[in-house]
């Protein structure tokens, strides 16, 4: 069994189940209105942006598994890549399992174009730091299927969000989360700017749209990739986007001159 170890833990979160625990304890966390079907969430230390997940991801409704569409920030392996399905994610809070079945099915689907590549992951943050809240919030009663992208040329992003679409399809009872921080080391204020152009196509479920203004605005979004495949499959089963919250790193350091900024998003 491939068995991936935690990365981060120490860094951008906790090495301490009990202080993991105590964290998301000590935020908000309305899962009264938990019927979202998506989300997009923050992937900063959590420090920064570990409420806004917390708020996001406990608006989940409890799945069997959960499809992780993370950013590939280092551009090590594939392109688009899938984990081992021989595989688990030991955290510090407990452990996750590979679902074999729809990861095998992703990888015959594509035609072998999504492949399994360990080295995408194995250096990433990005889905790693998601996972711990997951556990917290549902236990141990769900499987992962981390999804790898630093290909985010149109036809690669439409191809995987096809993929996505029909594993959906196949496997009901799957939820997505599109790993992405906002707009990166820019002035609160015109990152708030330049975040609404892409949130008012998120929200209309325009993939394309999104695609465009992120690429035209030279949006410094880093989950590109994960957003647009997200937004494939909300426009397809035609799911309604909310914001849960918007905030940036100021509000942690006191910089509001050079911030990175984050934005949950449900889909119900």
């Amino acid at each position: 069994m491939d068995i991936r170890e935690p990365i981060v833990a120490g860094s951008f979160y906790f090495n301490d189940a009990r202080k993991i625990k105590e964290f998301v304890s000590n935020n908000e966390c309305n899962n009264s209105q938990n019927n979202a079907k998506g989300i997009i969430s923050p992937h900063a230390g959590w420090i920064y942006s570990g409420k806004t997940a917390i708020k996001t991801i406990c608006q989940l409704k409890p799945f069997k598994n959960i499809i992780l569409l993370g950013v590939n920030h280092r551009g090590l392996g594939a392109g688009i890549s899938l984990f081992s399905s021989q595989g688990k994610w030991i955290l510090p809070n407990g452990e996750v399992h590979i679902n074999k079945d729809i990861n095998n099915f992703i990888f015959e689907n594509s035609n072998g174009e999504i492949p399994f590549d360990n080295s995408s992951h194995n250096l990433e943050h990005s889905l790693e730091v998601q996972i711990p809240f997951l556990i917290e919030l549902f236990g141990n009663n769900f499987n992962i299927l981390p999804i790898s992208i630093w290909d985010y040329s149109m036809a690669a992003l439409e191809h995987l969000g096809s993929i996505v679409i029909q594993t959906m399809e196949r496997f009901p009872n799957t939820a997505i989360l599109a790993s992405s921080d906002f707009s990166h080391y820019e002035n609160a204020e015109f990152a708030k700017q330049q975040d609404e152009l892409a949130l008012d196509k998120i929200l209309r479920n325009d993939p394309t749209g999104f695609y465009n203004i992120v690429n035209t605005n030279k949006i410094s979004l880093c989950g590109l990739g994960p957003i647009y495949t997200l937004l494939k499959v909300a426009d397809y089963f035609q799911w309604k986007a909310e914001i849960v919250e918007y905030t940036n790193s100021g509000e942690a350091s006191g910089n509001f001159s050079e911030v990175v900024s984050y934005c949950g998003v449900k889909f119900v």
